[in-house]
């Protein structure tokens, strides 16, 4: 496995251990065995409104965030989004939530009063790009343009051809002398 490799398992691995999925759908916590269990602390949402738990994460607030306001963990919020909010929906509200923290950051780098509060701005605008060109490529990936050219019709080329074929079998049938010394002129 290359240095790259290694380096991009690890990450999915970190992300998949924090409940970040590249597919934007909340992942459930794992413990040592890799197999799914459900956090302790998720009856303390029983009766949150799911909409609520969505508004805030649209407006760009993150999901570790949200939970400490519960009292709960990351993955608690995770999964309570994940049994009570339909894919589609969650998958605008996290373009939203990217949206928003790439908004926030442009504005804290405006904002920016000295040199090392800018510095982060930036570095904070540079992650939230990352992970939109990851996490969203339909909206903030790289976009190639091609454009074709395309030369003469073929088929009018092949028609051309098998023309001047037939006339030169003509000629050589009726037998007319035909001229094919190159034109000195030119």
């Amino acid at each position: 496995m290359t240095q790259i490799e290694q380096n991009t398992a690890n990450a999915a691995a970190e992300q998949d251990r924090m409940g970040v999925v590249s597919s934007g759908v909340p992942a459930t916590a794992s413990n040592s065995t890799g197999l799914a269990f459900v956090p302790s602390d998720i009856p303390k949402l029983a009766g949150v409104d799911p909409q609520a738990l969505l508004d805030r994460i649209a407006a760009g607030e993150l999901l570790r965030e949200v939970g400490e306001s519960y009292g709960v963990s990351q993955p608690a919020v995770s999964q309570y989004i994940a049994k009570h909010v339909p894919k589609d929906v969650w998958a605008r509200v996290r373009e939203l939530s990217i949206a928003a923290r790439l908004e926030r950051s442009t504005q804290d780098m405006e904002l920016a009063a000295d040199p090392l509060i800018l510095a982060r701005a930036r570095e904070s605008a540079r992650l939230w790009m990352w992970r939109a060109e990851r996490e969203l490529p339909h909206l903030y990936g790289q976009r190639t343009q091609v454009t074709h050219e395309v030369g003469p019709d073929l088929g009018n080329l092949l028609r051309a051809a098998r023309n001047r074929v037939s006339s030169s079998q003509q000629h050589i049938e009726s037998g007319s002398v035909i001229d094919v010394t190159p034109d000195k002129s030119a």
